[in-house]
C-alpha cells in the first residue's frame, strides 16, 4: 500500500510542506528531477528484495533476511552489504522468474513499508539540498537568491519531518492515480 504513495505529486506535496516553496516555484522540471532521483536511489532496494522474494519461495534457500525483516534490521545487521555479494547469483534468480530490473518489479518485489521508509529519508535528504541549489541556479531561484539575500531562500527547510509525520501527510493529502484501481475494485465488491 505504501508504494501507491510515491508519485511525483507526493514528492511536490512534501517539499511545499518542509518549506516555504510555493507550487509556482516548484515547476515540472523541478518535481520531476528531484521525484527521479530518489526513485533511482530506491534502487539500492531491488538486490535486497530479490533475496527476501527468493526466501519466500525457495524452501531450501539460505536466506540473509525475508520480508518479515525491517529494513532498519537489515541495514544494521550489515545484510544490505553482504547481499551485494550475491548480486549475480540473484540476478540470476530474477531472470529465470522473468523479473526485469525495472520501477514496475521494484514495486512488486519489494516490501511497501522498505520502499515507503527509504523514500521518506531519500525526499528529507533531497529537500534538504534545494537551498544551495537554489543559490547556485540549479532549480528554478526564488525571488531572495536571484536577489542574493540567500538567508531567506524559500527553498529553506522549515520543518523537519520523520516517517510518520510524511505518511500521516499523504495519506490524508494526495489524490493520487495510482490508487484508482484499488478504488474500483472495492467498489466493484458492493
Amino acid at each position: 500500500m505504501e508504494s501507491h504513495f510515491i508519485t511525483k505529486e507526493a514528492t511536490s506535496l512534501i517539499i511545499r510542506s518542509m518549506t516555504r516553496a510555493t507550487n509556482s516555484l516548484l515547476d515540472e522540471q523541478t518535481k520531476e528531477n528531484i521525484h527521479n532521483t530518489i526513485k533511482e536511489s530506491l534502487f539500492q532496494l531491488f538486490t535486497l528484495s530479490l533475496e527476501a522474494l527468493r526466501n519466500a519461495v525457495e524452501e531450501d534457500y539460505q536466506a540473509l533476511f525475508g520480508y518479515g525483516s525491517n529494513i532498519q534490521q537489515i541495514r544494521n545487521q550489515g545484510f544490505d552489504t553482504t547481499v551485494l555479494g550475491k548480486e549475480q547469483e540473484l540476478n540470476d534468480f530474477a531472470n529465470t522468474q522473468g523479473i526485469e530490473r525495472s520501477w514496475d518489479s521494484l514495486l512488486k518485489i519489494c516490501k511497501g513499508k522498505w520502499l515507503f521508509h527509504e523514500y521518506c529519508n531519500l525526499l528529507q535528504d533531497e529537500v534538504a539540498t534545494l537551498v544551495y541549489k537554489c543559490k547556485d541556479a540549479q532549480v528554478q531561484q526564488c525571488q531572495f537568491c536571484i536577489t542574493e539575500s540567500f538567508e531567506k531562500c524559500l527553498y529553506k527547510v522549515q520543518a523537519k519531518f520523520n516517517e510518520v509525520t510524511i505518511r500521516q501527510l499523504l495519506f490524508s493529502n494526495v489524490k493520487t492515480s495510482s490508487l484508482d484501481y484499488l478504488v474500483g475494485r472495492i467498489a466493484a465488491l458492493g
